[in-house]
């Protein structure tokens, strides 16, 4: 691998997402955005929700990850992404996650006959979708 490249993974529970050379990355942590570049210093951040960009020249892949950590090894010149949820931005259909966003907010209307960790769980899926709405919004009108 040149030098000027990074080695990228992304990874999810269920598998690795991407694997391959980039000449950045680009991902939002808990901390803001952050943009990686071959030589990056050693760096660990978790991710609450981002758009992440893998860039070589003038393409990108673009990857929604939530609930994860960003890890970059200096030396070995990796960023490594685990995600508990990554998908390719182009395959995620927008009125598939309206109707589930509707879905959930349903759920929540009868908090009263749900366990705490219900309500806590149909929240946080409330809070992802209405970040993934935004991240997909702009590819589905194109």
């Amino acid at each position: 691998m040149p030098h000027n490249l990074l080695r990228v993974q992304l990874m999810s529970p269920e598998g690795v997402e991407y694997e391959g050379e980039a000449e950045s990355v680009l991902v939002t942590t808990e901390a803001g955005q952050v943009e990686i570049f071959p030589g990056h210093t050693n760096f660990v951040s978790p991710i609450a929700y981002s758009k992440t960009l893998i860039k070589n020249g003038q393409t990108a892949q673009e990857f929604y990850v939530r609930h994860g950590l960003v890890t970059v090894d200096q030396f070995a010149n990796t960023v490594s992404i685990m995600g508990f949820a990554c998908q390719k931005v182009s395959d995620i259909r927008y009125e598939s996650l309206l109707e589930y966003h509707a879905t959930v907010l349903e759920q929540l209307q009868s908090r009263e006959s749900l366990s705490a960790l219900q309500v806590q769980f149909l929240e946080d899926q409330a809070t992802s979708v209405e970040q993934l709405v935004e991240v997909v919004r702009p590819v589905e009108k194109e």
